[in-house]
């Protein structure tokens, strides 16, 4: 007959492996067993570790994306579809210019390099355009795996987050800020105008009631000269509430 391996008994504390061997005479069969408890249990830890890895990759909204050291894309999990409108599929091997589009975005990539080289991590914020061509904004978070004995960068992971929500909802407030200081000032113009308006009411109604005054006294001069006196009086005073209100406007 032939043999029957790994046949698995389980104790308390640990995990036997059986292996049933027939002898050539045919009456007889070999039994072997050995401990396999560490071995077993180390491989269903793996496939526990593998199922919540893949729960949490095919299931996360951010897209979480696996890189060469040139930024070409390894892997990326089904978030990329929805985030960038590519299948992971498609953008394996893919360079990040071939899939990315935004102002300055070779500037940001060779610095998220620099970094990566230098510090090991690195994050960035950038406007992209989803295929479907509309613009998104992105906080990207990327740390490099380095080679254990010459330190060299052999992989980049990074985990990017659709902020665009956030990013308008902040420019937004931004705008209504600048509106309410808009009107705040408008306001305060508006009120130093009622304020200066009143004070000058005063200064200016004087001015007007002398040089009202002055102009019938120079119309008399002719016949009565004393008239200049009152004149000169008037202008005086005109020049005297003049001042006062160049004095209200300087103090504004």
């Amino acid at each position: 007959g032939r043999a029957i391996e790994d046949v698995e008994s389980r104790f308390s504390d640990r995990i036997v492996l059986w292996s049933f061997i027939p002898l050539p005479e045919g009456t007889q069969v070999l039994v072997r067993g050995r401990d396999a408890t560490n071995d077993i249990r180390d491989q269903e830890q793996a496939v526990r570790s593998n199922r919540l890895y893949r729960l949490i990759t095919e299931n996360t909204t951010d897209l979480i994306s696996r890189h060469a050291p040139d930024g070409r894309f390894i892997d990326a999990t089904p978030a990329s579809w929805r985030l960038l409108g590519y299948w992971p599929e498609e953008l394996r091997g893919k360079a990040l210019e071939d899939v990315f589009q935004g102002e300055n975005l070779a500037e940001e990539l060779a610095q998220t390099r620099h970094r990566l080289r230098e510090d090991g991590y690195a994050t960035l914020t950038l406007e992209l355009h989803h295929r479907d061509g509309s613009r998104r904004w992105f906080e990207i978070a990327s740390r490099a795996i380095r080679e254990t004995y010459t330190g060299a960068v052999v992989e980049v992971i990074s985990v990017s987050r659709d902020i665009t929500a956030r990013v308008e909802s902040e420019e937004q407030n931004r705008r209504l800020a600048d509106e309410l200081a808009h009107t705040a000032r408008l306001a305060t113009l508006g009120e130093l105008a009622s304020s200066i308006a009143h004070e000058m009411n005063q200064p200016l109604a004087s001015i007007v009631n002398f040089a009202s005054a002055s102009q019938r006294f120079l119309k008399e001069a002719d016949k009565h000269p004393d008239r200049l006196l009152k004149v000169d009086d008037g202008l005086q005073k005109i020049v005297h509430h003049a001042n006062r209100a160049s004095e209200v406007i300087k103090r504004r």
